[in-house]
């Protein structure tokens, strides 16, 4: 069993990762041929942090953990948090006004100032 557990544990051959809090590797093996591709991603700690948020549906604190950050990844996961976060208060807002199976005028109250920052 602790063999198993060992062998289960280890990644094959041509598939290895290091990783720091900020660079990790990935060497992979493509199928076409036998080529190695090395694949660089650099995440910064609040990054990493902000798509755990994300993935657990908590998209006003994943876009609030990037405020401060600059680059395109996390401006993307930000902009897209914050709006999926307005279009869950916009289809909370209509069924207290309106009730599940009525018509609704809310609207996402986050598009004006995502359009903004967009352009």
């Amino acid at each position: 069993a602790a063999v198993a557990a060992e062998a289960a544990s280890q990644s094959p051959p041509f598939l290895s990762t290091t990783s720091s809090s900020k660079r990790k590797t990935t060497r992979e093996r493509s199928d076409e041929d036998d080529e190695v591709i090395e694949v660089e991603d650099f995440s910064s700690d609040s990054y990493l942090l902000a798509k755990s948020y994300f993935d657990l549906r908590e998209y006003t604190r994943a876009a609030s953990v990037l405020a401060e950050e600059s680059d395109s990844k996390s401006r993307f996961l930000r902009l897209y948090a914050t709006y999926l976060a307005g279009e869950r208060r916009k289809e909370e807002q209509a069924i207290e006004e309106a009730g599940p199976l009525e018509e609704s005028n809310s609207t996402n109250e986050e598009l004006p100032a995502i359009e903004r920052e967009l352009q």
